[in-house]
């Protein structure tokens, strides 16, 4: 699946294929990857509106024929009905004022399957239900089938037609969103930069909330509401909101997520502790010396509060299929640091999620590079030696599983966003390596001519 963007506020143009494992953003500041990040992570929470054209051919299809023929042309019209639904919500996703989307207004976004997503719908099998008053909808797809079929059993026959129709409407729609979410979608998790603030700062931003609630429970008026609203009201991003309201499923966990183990060698490599949530929902890290001191996240160390929402994801919410996103995972770490969790996030995409991350690292980007080098070692015969260097086999990279997006700025004040070439040996960064090549440059003649003379 791609995802076309036009006019994301400095960027002019962008296409993303969502269906590579390893995603790399690079670029000069202020190029605009937050907010394709942004974008991207809020497509796998769109819905199907139930006023939107194809909901209703759907809808329409099930109560003439009783099925839905699942062809290429519905569902990439399914497919852009989700993706509309992120220009219908812009200003939620940013965490602006409507006034502020206006910011967004030639903002354009396009979904496109590809023969991945078709083979996706077509191997899966769907068996629910709907009730709707007196009328049960029974929905069924075989794997390997194209054909989604609908049988309808009514108990009893309502005198309202009208209403009974509009509320069957609603809840149908309902019903089909789940249905292609579940066939065309994963579920996503954002960690942002703010992401050592969000979890130190947890009760006060969520008092804060709290504090407005009381207050507009004492307003008289309208106008008044009005203004307090105005004056007061504080806006996130989404996936800050999200990164908020997700932190209670990691108090008591209902069960381990398929990448536990991860967050665990993250803990014992990084951490050198144990991340957790107390009774009261706050994030605490138990040291693992022998003292077993436990620490409030505030007084933790700077690696600690970066990488511990990464750490709780991994232990108690992703799966298979889903997308994480990392906005500068090399926040707070040392190089050391950076390799290593290179490394983990290499493991972890091997072993079926996929990883999305923005940086502007060269020990990150190198490590990629190492890793995509040493799958083709492997490949060519070449595996004591990749093991010789400390390389296991499910850190190692195929260079067709990544993709690496260039964010580029041209001289009309706009950024291009283009996909890099990745060889056997890897893909560089023009604005990394130019940067490092001119720094090079300045220290060698600095040593030279201090060490031996103009």
């Amino acid at each position: 699946m791609k995802l076309k963007i036009q006019n994301l506020g400095v960027i002019k143009s962008a296409t993303v294929d969502l269906s590579k494992k390893f995603t790399i953003f690079c670029g000069p500041n202020s190029t605009g990857k937050t907010y394709l990040s942004y974008i991207v992570y809020a497509f796998y929470f769109t819905s199907l509106s139930r006023l939107s054209k194809v909901v209703k051919t759907m809808i329409k299809s099930i109560r003439e024929q009783s099925y839905i023929e699942l062809t290429d042309v519905l569902i990439n019209e399914i497919l852009q009905s989700f993706a509309d639904d992120e220009l219908d919500n812009i200003d939620e996703i940013f965490g602006v004022t409507q006034d502020k989307a206006s910011l967004f207004t030639n903002f354009k976004i396009e979904a496109i399957a590809d023969e991945e997503d078709y083979k996706r719908i077509v191997g899966m099998s769907i068996d629910v239900h709907t009730n709707v008053q007196n009328r049960t909808y029974y929905f069924h797809k075989a794997k390997k089938s194209r054909v989604l079929y609908v049988e309808t059993e009514t108990l009893q026959v309502e005198k309202n037609v009208r209403l009974v129709s509009a509320i069957e409407d609603i809840l149908l729609s309902r019903r089909l969103n789940s249905i292609f979410r579940e066939l065309l979608m994963s579920d996503a998790a954002m960690l942002t930069v703010e992401r050592n603030s969000i979890y130190t700062f947890k009760n006060e931003l969520l008092g804060y909330n709290s504090r407005l609630v009381e207050a507009m429970q004492k307003i008289d008026t309208d106008e008044n509401l009005r203004e307090l609203l105005e004056n007061n009201s504080t806006h996130y991003p989404m996936a800050i909101r999200r990164n908020l309201d997700e932190l209670s499923r990691f108090i008591n966990p209902k069960s381990k997520s398929e990448f536990m183990q991860y967050g665990e060698v993250l803990e014992e490599k990084l951490l050198h502790g144990q991340v957790s949530l107390n009774e009261n929902g706050d994030v605490i890290f138990t040291m693992a010396e022998e003292s077993g001191k436990v620490l409030p996240l505030h007084i933790s160390s700077s690696i600690v509060k970066t990488v511990s929402s990464l750490v709780l994801y991994l232990k108690h919410a992703i799966e298979k299929g889903d997308m994480i996103l990392i906005d500068e995972p090399e926040i707070n770490l040392h190089p050391t640091s950076q390799i290593e969790l290179s490394h983990i996030l290499s493991e972890i995409v091997n072993n079926g999620a996929r990883i999305a991350i923005s940086t502007h690292s060269d020990y990150i980007v190198r490590e990629i590079n190492n890793m995509i080098m040493a799958k083709a070692l492997v490949d060519k015969g070449s595996s004591e030696m990749v093991a010789e260097f400390g390389y296991t086999t499910n850190q190692l990279l195929n260079k067709e599983d990544v993709a690496v997006y260039l964010f580029m700025p041209n001289d009309k004040g706009q950024v291009i966003v283009k996909s890099s070439e990745i060889s056997e040996y890897g893909f560089s960064i023009p604005s990394i390596d130019d940067t490092i090549r001119k720094q090079n440059k300045v220290t060698n003649t600095f040593y030279e001519v201090l060490k031996y003379g103009e």
